[in-house]
């Protein structure tokens, strides 16, 4: 049987596309805006210290003020940045 997994009431996970060391990167359906978008979901190590998950998340952060105003042909829009739970965010 297929499960299925919603994110932030709006984004349906539909199958993984990539994975590296602390993230993974999903396809997934946006049922609110009714398109495919990929999803990117942060993982922080719970046995970091808080020193390091903060620098992490503060790092991530960055990223996303730096991304969420870009607009080119050739680089993926960023639409929607959230949390997931305590070690977890998109």
């Amino acid at each position: 049987e297929l499960q299925l997994f919603q994110l932030n009431d709006r984004y349906v996970l539909m199958s993984l596309l990539g994975k590296g060391g602390f993230s993974e990167v999903w396809k997934a359906y946006d049922i609110q805006d009714l398109k495919e978008v990929a999803v990117k979901i942060h993982q922080l190590d719970p046995r970091w210290s808080e020193s390091k998950k903060d620098n992490y998340t503060k790092h991530v952060s960055r990223e996303y003020e730096i991304h969420k105003d870009v607009r080119h042909p050739r680089i993926v829009a960023l639409f929607d940045v959230f949390e997931i739970d305590n070690n977890s965010f998109a």
